[in-house]
């Protein structure tokens, strides 16, 4: 069974906590893809690396994920946590997971 990792990118991302994940995980041959929470593909690192993600968060719904990954970084982690729709996102996945829990 094929599995399926989303990592969620913003503008300042920590370029280690999210390249190395995707590096990894595609040396593993897991499907994994990068998300922008921007409306457009463009992001740059916190260290000024330009990149294109492979999605657009308002384009997807997730539904398939086996699992979602945050990198750290400012200031992109203030950029997530005030992402809402990423937020309603985890929120649900960790109520779907502590069903399965039960």
């Amino acid at each position: 069974m094929s599995k399926k990792v989303y990592i969620f990118l913003a503008d300042g991302f920590e370029d280690i906590e999210g390249l190395t994940v995707v590096d990894l995980m595609r040396r593993a041959q897991i499907d994994i893809k990068t998300v922008s929470i921007k409306d457009i593909r463009d992001i740059t690192t916190s260290h000024g690396i330009h990149m294109q993600t492979d999605l657009v968060f308002k384009e997807n719904d997730f539904s398939d994920a086996d699992m979602l990954v945050i990198p750290g970084g400012m200031p992109g982690t203030k950029y997530l946590g005030e992402y809402q729709p990423l937020c309603d996102l985890l929120t649900r996945s960790e109520e779907h997971t502590s069903e399965l829990q039960s």
